[in-house]
């Protein structure tokens, strides 16, 4: 959970990252490698997901994955 904040911090994100400590989702839904970002619109809809991203957040990418 330290790490995720951090990036979280690092990158100049505004959301929430959730990290599954239970692995509870991880199971649910299928993830094959981590980390994986999964992105949620207000809907609740999920517009997309990433596996074993390194790279700097493309905030005008998920702009528009949200329709912001």
């Amino acid at each position: 959970p330290e790490e995720a904040e951090f990036y979280r911090r690092e990158q100049g994100l505004a959301f929430a990252i959730y990290t599954d400590v239970k692995q509870t989702l991880e199971h649910d839904y299928g993830v094959t490698g981590l980390p994986y970002e999964v992105v949620v619109g207000a809907s609740g809809r999920v517009r997309s997901t990433t596996v074993n991203f390194r790279r700097k957040v493309d905030v005008s990418g998920l702009k528009r994955e949200l329709g912001s």
